[in-house]
């Protein structure tokens, strides 16, 4: 098995946990972002002074730059996680090495 020693195994939990997390946090706020875009030009048009909009014109590419966005913050997140694993496997491997 790649991860052998429990502290690699746990650690690796952690890390998917952490990009998931990290993921979704960053893509919550942009779609947040892009719905109070809609609604305030939603309520311009309602009040007289803008054009009518679609949803799916304002929401659109805010979802695929949300997305995008989300994968840049979560892969560095990942890269370090998953970089911690390899080290505590090596140093794990290496301990039993000697023994």
């Amino acid at each position: 098995m790649w991860v052998e020693g429990r502290a690699a195994r746990l650690t690796a939990a952690l890390a998917l946990v952490a990009v998931v997390f990290a993921w979704n946090a960053v893509f919550d706020r942009g779609i947040d972002q892009g719905v109070k875009r809609y609604l305030r030009l939603q309520q311009e048009h309602a009040d007289g002074g803008g054009s009518f909009v679609y949803v799916q014109d304002v929401m659109r590419p805010v979802t695929a730059a949300s997305a995008a966005r989300a994968t840049a913050w979560s892969a560095p997140v990942a890269i370090g996680g998953f970089a911690t694993v390899w080290w505590l496997d090596r140093r794990s491997r290496r301990r039993r090495a000697t023994r």
